[in-house]
């Protein structure tokens, strides 16, 4: 308890020597669909910006960010949900509004992909079409100039994209695993874990009835490779990923 009080209290302090102005960041529960549905294309208007988030409570402690968002509305911690079908054409641009940093943005591509990324300079704004035609659960994201090993995580500025297979789709949630880290000194790491956008016990509730099946497509969006686990639940595994490629797995 200790611990955890501290780094609320150190949070607050680095936060309140930056801008209020900055619009707050909103926790994505990934529900609602990003984007403009034209005939076979989805039209999205993405961009990297600065936000003030609450990963607890709405007055609880708070750190500026960069996020994602769709041009025109609040950021989003993950970033706005990409959904479609499949054999959708994907046509997304990418607007880098911070002022001080080089963004260097992967995921918004066909799957199976290369391991690639494309530079966004502070300002600059790039497109990508693409045809979605490989169903799976897979994910976009930027990187703030170079990866410091050891020193910062900066894992919030990613979403999810899902790319559906004709016909009929069972009802699913997508939960997002974001991490926000920095070091304040030797001895203490500022962190902020979350599941859409959210810190325990500031997570969503889920509710269902005995005998339910609930469907579920989870999504590590940090660098780290153990960052949750659960227990008391049984487990089919019908598909498991990576950032290039999906494997869905046949029933038997």
């Amino acid at each position: 308890m200790k611990q955890r009080l501290a780094a609320v209290a150190l949070l607050t302090l680095i936060s309140a020597t930056r801008s209020s102005e900055l619009p707050s960041v909103e926790a994505n529960d990934n529900r609602t669909p990003a984007g403009t549905l034209e005939n076979d294309t989805l039209k999205i208007r993405l961009v990297v910006s600065i936000g003030r988030w609450f990963p607890e409570a709405a007055d609880g402690p708070h750190v500026d960010v960069a996020a994602f968002s769709e041009e025109g509305k609040a950021p989003n911690i993950p970033g706005p949900l990409i959904r479609v079908r499949t054999g959708t054409t994907v046509s997304a641009t990418v607007r880098n509004d911070l002022t001080d940093s080089t963004i260097w943005v992967r995921g918004l591509e066909a799957r199976p992909a290369k391991p690639d990324s494309v530079a966004l300079k502070p300002g600059e704004t790039r497109k990508f079409t693409f045809r979605a035609t490989s169903p799976g659960t897979f994910l976009y994201y930027a990187r703030l100039g170079k990866v410091v090993a050891g020193g910062r995580e900066r894992e919030q500025i990613a979403g999810a994209f899902v790319v559906d297979p004709p016909g009929p789709v069972p009802p699913d949630r997508i939960m997002v695993i974001n991490i926000w880290g920095d070091s304040i000194d030797r001895a203490t790491y500022e962190r902020a874990f979350t599941i859409n956008g959210k810190s325990w016990p500031f997570t969503e509730r889920i509710h269902a009835n005995i005998g339910d099946s609930l469907r579920w497509r989870v999504i590590n969006a940090s660098i780290r490779g153990h960052p949750m686990h659960l227990h008391g639940f049984y487990f089919r595994v019908d598909s498991r990923g990576s950032m290039v490629a999906d494997t869905l797995y046949p029933e038997a």
